[in-house]
């Protein structure tokens, strides 16, 4: 990943942003010599994984114990009894 300063990077922005394009490379601007800024492709950018999100849910739903609808409905009353 390429590095540049502040300064630079306000000098040749436009040169900046058609590397990025170009090249599909990220570029780090520095600020007194410490990296402060990440620039990058906005298609580049994380996407959710929705696909691990699911299987996560999938994982949590077997580790609870199977509640049949009547033990479903059961608790619903207890709830609203003990909330009236």
């Amino acid at each position: 990943m390429r590095e540049v300063s502040l300064f630079e990077a306000k000098t040749h922005l436009s040169g900046l942003v058609n590397e990025i394009i170009n090249n599909h490379q990220e570029i780090a601007i520095t600020k007194h010599g410490h990296p402060v800024i990440l620039m990058t492709l906005f298609s580049d950018s994380p996407k959710p994984d929705f696909q691990k999100a699911i299987s996560t849910i999938q994982e949590l739903r077997a580790s609870l114990p199977a509640l049949s609808i009547h033990e479903i409905l059961d608790m619903r009353e207890e709830g609203r009894r003990v909330c009236s």
